[in-house]
């Protein structure tokens, strides 16, 4: 991939420290313009929130709920993964960003994602007669977006605490809400791209607090491989940007007590 982006004019293309399915590109600023992204070759997705699609442990053939789904980023990465077999439910509040999300799974060629315009706060809209539980639910919950501030500094100005208070809440019910259709041996992963202790640990500590039947599932701290820093909890990953150069990103795992 790296030659043929070199091919098409990028300046500068680098192996990620992520592992080997990502690229840090620079020297163009429309990588959409590309006609190996146009041929559905890659992906676009910040090097962080790479991070959160392989910790959800997806297998091929499994049935997925991706609860916040659009633009797509975390969902195609997952239908790669699973290797365009079993299905995801992609849902989202927003119409209008379902339609960036086909328009990925049409230019990526991928067949196994089924987006759904529907609030996760609320119950699912299941039809197919496949009942109601999943191996696998993703919730890339909203959030003050305060871990890609190295990107967008205005962030700062105009989030107010007020305003993270009211994520939480979101936050809450939307692992509130899911969590009975999390099929008993199945993994429930919470993300954000914030570090702020109201929409993180504080979130993580809640849910084990209203839900008792439930504990953390580990994350290895050599998965996808080792960190220069011990951002690793026992069942979260916590990185802020200056650690090993991605944006800020929260991954928490849960799963029933075995």
């Amino acid at each position: 991939m790296a030659k043929r982006l070199w091919a098409e004019g990028v300046a500068e293309v680098e192996a990620s420290a992520l592992g080997p399915q990502a690229l840090h590109v620079q020297g163009t600023s429309r990588l959409d313009h590309l006609p190996s992204y146009r041929e559905g070759l890659f992906q676009v997705q910040d090097s962080g929130a790479m991070l959160v699609a392989p910790l959800c442990e997806v297998q091929p053939g499994q049935r997925v709920l991706d609860a916040c789904a659009a633009p797509g980023g975390k969902t195609t990465h997952l239908a790669e993964l699973m290797q365009d077999t079993g299905r995801i439910l992609a849902l989202d509040a927003q119409p209008g960003r379902l339609r960036l999300l086909r328009q990925n799974l049409q230019r990526l060629q991928l067949a196994c994602v089924s987006p759904v315009a529907a609030d996760a706060t609320r119950p699912l809209p299941l039809h197919d007669g496949e009942g109601g539980t999943f191996d696998r639910i993703l919730v890339d919950a909203p959030c003050s977006g305060l871990g890609v501030l190295r990107r967008h500094p205005d962030i700062k100005w105009r989030k107010t605490e007020a305003d993270v208070q009211r994520l939480q809440a979101i936050q809450l019910a939307l692992v509130n809400q899911l969590l009975p259709n999390l099929a008993p041996d199945g993994l429930l992963v919470y993300s954000v791209c914030s570090n702020e202790p109201e929409e993180t640990h504080a979130v993580v500590q809640r849910v084990l607090h209203q839900h008792p039947e439930l504990e953390l599932h580990a994350i290895e701290p050599g998965y996808p491989q080792p960190w220069p820093v011990p951002s690793v909890t026992v069942g979260t990953l916590d990185l802020t940007p200056e650690q090993i150069g991605t944006e800020g990103v929260f991954v928490a795992r849960f799963r029933y007590r075995h």
